[in-house]
C-alpha cells in the first residue's frame, strides 16, 4: 500500500476475501438504467 492509495481510502484485504468479493460482484446484473446516455457539446 502507498501513501496516495490510502489517502483514497484503500484498505488491504487478504487474496482469499479479494477473490469472494470479486466473485459476489461478476454474479450480480446491472439493470439497463444504471449507464444514461449523455453528450457533450463543444
Amino acid at each position: 500500500m502507498n501513501p496516495h492509495l490510502a489517502s483514497l481510502g484503500a484498505m488491504e484485504i487478504e487474496r482469499t476475501e479479494f477473490r469472494e468479493e470479486l466473485a459476489k460482484g461478476k454474479k450480480q446484473t446491472l439493470s439497463r438504467e444504471c449507464y444514461q446516455p449523455q453528450f457533450l457539446k463543444i
